[in-house]
Parts: structure tokens; sequence; C-alpha cells
């Protein structure tokens, strides 16, 4: 790797999506190795140059989300969680990791559905589409594709491509249209 490992600016958008270009065609091995060769384990250690104290948090390899966890952890350097905010709050974004296939006929799919969050439809407010929290997370999101054909274990696929995706302002109003 060139660049260290968590060297951007989380309040960046350009810093983390040229940082992103680290993760083309580098095995998930790949990036686990920096991650255990680093005395970093957090975005904030490597941010104050403090060897971190905490231990390694083994991620499932059962997890229906276990290719974003290891992203999360092993690359940008903050801990998987549940939160209802964006992965990178400070700017909006949020990353997500999803598999493509390749078809018979050389098209390229979704392999899976991509799950941007789950709504709580008996307490949020979904008559303001744009003050529900998958609007506040997910209005930009950073694309991570791996070809999910490839390999069975995680550890051999690599990320193929990255896109930072926001709503077309075209499509909104059919969104909002069909909104409860």
């Amino acid at each position: 790797m060139k660049k260290e490992l968590f060297d951007y600016n989380d309040s960046d958008i350009n810093s983390i999506i040229d940082y992103s270009q680290l993760l083309l065609n580098r095995k998930f091995s790949q990036i686990i190795d920096d991650y255990q060769q680093t005395p970093y384990k957090t975005y904030e250690d490597y941010q104050t140059k403090t060897a971190s104290k905490i231990s390694e948090s083994k991620i499932s390899t059962k997890s229906k989300g276990k290719y974003g966890n290891y992203i999360e952890q092993y690359f940008y350097g903050y801990k998987p969680n549940n939160n209802s905010a964006a992965d990178f709050d400070k700017i909006g974004v949020d990353v997500k990791v999803t598999p493509f296939k390749i078809n018979k006929n050389g098209s390229i799919s979704a392999k899976e559905r991509l799950v941007l969050t789950i709504l709580d439809y008996m307490n949020e407010n979904l008559d303001d589409f744009y003050n529900t929290h998958l609007w506040k997370k997910c209005s930009k999101m950073l694309l991570l594709f791996y070809n999910g054909l490839l390999h069975d274990d995680i550890k051999n696929n690599t990320i193929e491509k990255i896109f930072l995706y926001e709503w077309f302002s075209e499509d909104m109003p059919v969104i909002l249209e069909s909104s409860p």
C-alpha cells in the first residue's frame, strides 16, 4: 500500500474516495494483513498517532454483512455498527459493499438485493421523506462492488468498482409520490 492505512480525512468526500481507490483489485486477505501489521486499529488511533490498546474483535464469517463489516473495521478503521446515522456522518455518506454477477450473456447485474436500512414504520414520520433516517443515512452512498460468483472464501474476493451514488433529482418526484 502506498498510503498508510486510515490515511484519509473523514470530513472530505474526495479524500475518502481517493483513499477508497486503494481497495481496487486487492484481496480482502491483503487488507486484513495491512490491518494486522499497523499499530493503529482505528481511524481515531491513526489520527492521534496512538498505538491501539484494544483487542481485535473477530468478525463472524456467517454474518450477512460480513463484507461490509470487514471493510469498515479493517480498511476504514471504525467498528461495524447498527447506527441509523451514515458511516461517515460528518459528510452524510454511508458505505455499502455489495456483490455483482456476470450473466451468461455477458451483462452485469446485482447478485442480491442491497438493504439500505430498516424503517420503523410505527415510530417514524414517513410523510416527510427528507427527515427519515433512510434519507439521512443513505442520501449519499459509497458503493463498493465485488464479484459475488468468483470465490466462496471472503478473503479471496476483491473490490472491483467504487462508485459514489447520489439520488437523481429527476427520480425524487416518483419516490416521494409512492411514499405512504
